[in-house]
């Protein structure tokens, strides 16, 4: 006869698997953002966090002109005659509004 070893459960209670669940959850999330160089949110949500938007903000410029130069490079590998196709003028189009965006960021203040 073949024995088949009962597992024994983690938690006791699902109380403590549910807590374990949501202690695992907000580690999660606080790994994430500190993998993004922000930092936690304020325990009290009235509390400024102007070192965390400052963060956010030059992610956002960061992002925003990664965003640019890659597409910048995509337009100027393709051919002249694409670039003059309406394909290409419409992609011109993009990097001037995104170029516009970017200076519209560069000058927003957080504090």
């Amino acid at each position: 006869m073949i024995s088949i070893p009962i597992q024994s459960r983690k938690d006791a209670t699902n109380a403590q698997r549910q807590a374990q669940w949501r202690h695992r959850q907000a580690q999660l999330h606080q790994d994430a953002l500190a993998a993004q160089g922000l930092s936690p949110s304020p325990a009290i949500s009235s509390l400024p966090g102007v070192a965390r938007w400052s963060a956010q903000h030059l992610l956002v410029q960061s992002t925003l002109e990664a965003m640019r130069d890659q597409m910048q490079a995509y337009y100027d590998d393709r051919t002249l005659r694409w670039q003059e196709s309406d394909r290409g003028q419409a992609m011109e189009e993009r990097l001037q509004e995104l170029d516009a965006i970017i200076q519209s960021v560069d000058s927003f203040q957080v504090n």
